[in-house]
């Protein structure tokens, strides 16, 4: 018997093995299949699956406190953001809008604001969230230990009623439109803080909380939040680790490393960086910040409206954005920012024009004197006051440079952030760039009512008493009617214009990177910066296909 020997292969005929035999038997079931997986992928779509860890970078600021009445740097309120929600929140047009309560009525003075809570709110670890949390909430606030702070003296003279688990009122001690701006700020949990100690309350990491995220664990280097499932949306991934860089620069780089996914309050420079790069994604909304250049009426030249509007003619201030912003911003021409969309914004005021400016000055007397001005012996000299924070320095060096090409001299007194407020209200300038974040309602009675003008108000300015300006300042203030208050703030905006009160130079961005592994992210047309997680519910890594 002999035995069979299989034939060899010949020229052409090579046996096909391992991992080639494989991918033969995949392409051959493809084309059985008849287009089967190309149906599959024309009949689904991708679409966000639940699970996964989104890593941001924080730099870091101070001491972290996460419990809101004690979130005093931006790192705290940031985080806080994520773990506390309050009664209302800020909607796209910048106007309150229900979170936590599901409606509120104001009664027609302004002073009574009544709240109803959503049904069935929890906290964290599952116990009822209600109206006794939110007087509590006010207790913490009129402690002692925040007293003097900010937020302590928003809330002074507040008193609260809760009449039932779901309503609370607040009486105010004077009318406020704005008050539902201060809402915002988080409740805390009194079943769990009741027994602490207020004074020791900025420790407290680990408390309950309403809002999408609960705490989890923190280091000096990063604080781990989970998901919270009682939140009212709970988020697509389970997990957001906040990474801690000690410099701006060392978070940027995390970021373009893909070490991190996320990074806010970028610089213009670095978001140009960020916005050049495949891989990564610029998102920007408008703030509700903006800058200025504050005259002192009080100062020779200063009083005189003719000299202001030379000056803001004088001002290149789209130069300043698409130089020193790198377009990350816009020209203004008001104290209350374009991001409140729902009162109608002023136009921009009188565009640059060197040669009208210098001639308004010629006009009002002041003639040149080789590299200044002088009126009647008296030369114009200025001291032009800034931050020397960036990009303030930039921003006083342009202006220094606009104002010598129309002839007047200025020189520019560069001071430490915490030192700007302190010569403001010793009045020791003659010009002052002055950053201000109203945040999202447009009351600026404290910015430019008279009765802010004394030696320890806000209004520095040194302008005199306007009657027609204070009623206008009142009427925004003291009335809750939206229309009313769109009317009054539209007569605010057009006598600080027709007055030349300050050259509003412009709003920057809110600028967020983001990797293109995180999917989701969006913005409202302006926001503060913590309100860049107001949709972090939407946010997700991970994806599955689903049918079309």
């Amino acid at each position: 018997m002999t035995a069979r020997l299989g034939r060899r292969p010949g020229p052409g005929r090579r046996r096909i093995r391992g991992p080639l035999l494989a991918l033969a038997l995949v392409v051959v079931a493809a084309v059985v299949a008849g287009g089967g997986l190309g149906a599959y992928f024309l009949t689904t779509r991708l679409a966000p699956a639940p699970g996964g860890t989104v890593t941001e970078g924080l730099v870091l600021d101070g001491p972290l406190s996460l419990l809101p009445p004690f979130a005093s740097t931006q790192n705290s309120r940031d985080v806080s953001a994520l773990l506390d929600r309050g009664l209302t929140r800020i909607a796209a047009d910048g106007r309150p809008e229900a979170e936590l309560a599901e409606s509120w009525e104001v009664d027609a003075t302004a002073r009574t604001y009544t709240f109803h809570l959503r049904p069935n709110l929890q906290w964290s670890d599952g116990v009822p969230l209600t109206s006794a949390d939110a007087a509590f909430t006010l207790a913490v606030l009129h402690d002692q230990a925040l007293s003097q702070t900010p937020v302590g003296q928003a809330w002074s003279g507040v008193g609260v009623t809760t009449p039932d688990a779901r309503t609370i009122i607040y009486a105010l001690p004077s009318p406020s439109a704005a008050f539902l701006s201060l809402t915002t700020i988080g409740l805390v949990p009194e079943h769990y803080l009741k027994p602490q100690q207020v004074a020791a309350m900025p420790e407290i990491l680990d408390a309950p909380t309403s809002g999408p995220f609960r705490f989890d664990s923190a280091d000096r280097n990063r604080v781990v939040l989970k998901r919270n499932p009682h939140a009212l949306e709970p988020p697509q991934v389970d997990q957001l680790e906040l990474r801690r860089y000690e410099t701006s620069g060392e978070a940027l780089q995390a970021l373009l490393s893909g070490d991190i996914d996320m990074l806010a309050q970028l610089s213009a420079e670095d978001a140009t960086t960020v916005s050049r790069l495949p891989n990564r994604r610029l998102v920007r909304a408008q703030s509700f910040s903006y800058v200025q250049l504050l005259f002192n009426q009080k100062q020779p030249g200063m009083g005189e409206v003719g000299v202001r509007r030379a000056v803001a003619q004088g001002i290149n201030r789209q130069r300043m954005v698409d130089d020193v912003l790198r377009g990350y911003g816009h020209v203004t021409g008001s104290p209350i920012p374009s991001a409140i969309s729902w009162v109608d914004s002023a136009d921009a005021g009188p565009g640059y024009d060197r040669q009208a400016a210098a001639a308004a000055l010629d006009a009002a007397g002041w003639a040149r004197t080789g590299a200044s001005r002088a009126k009647a012996g008296q030369e114009l000299s200025l001291v032009l006051l800034t931050s020397d924070v960036d990009p303030y320095p930039a921003i006083a060096r342009q202006v220094k440079a606009d104002l010598a090409d129309i002839g007047l001299k200025a020189e520019v007194k560069q001071v430490g952030e915490g030192q700007v407020v302190d010569a403001l209200t010793k009045r020791e300038f003659d010009l002052a760039i002055t950053p201000f974040d109203n945040g999202p309602d447009p009351d600026v009675f404290a910015l430019w009512h008279s009765a802010e003008g004394t030696a320890t108000g806000t209004n520095f300015s040194g302008m005199a008493k306007d009657p027609f300006l204070d009623k206008a300042l009142e009427d925004g203030r003291f009335n809750a009617d939206i229309g009313a208050r769109r009317t009054a703030y539209a007569e605010v905006q057009k006598i600080l214009r027709e007055s030349a009160a300050a050259v509003f130079l412009y709003s920057p961005d809110q600028l967020v990177g983001t990797s293109n592994r995180l999917n989701g992210v969006r913005l409202n047309p302006g926001i503060e910066s913590w309100e860049r997680y107001e949709f972090v519910q939407e946010w997700y890594v991970n994806t599955r296909r689903v049918g079309r």
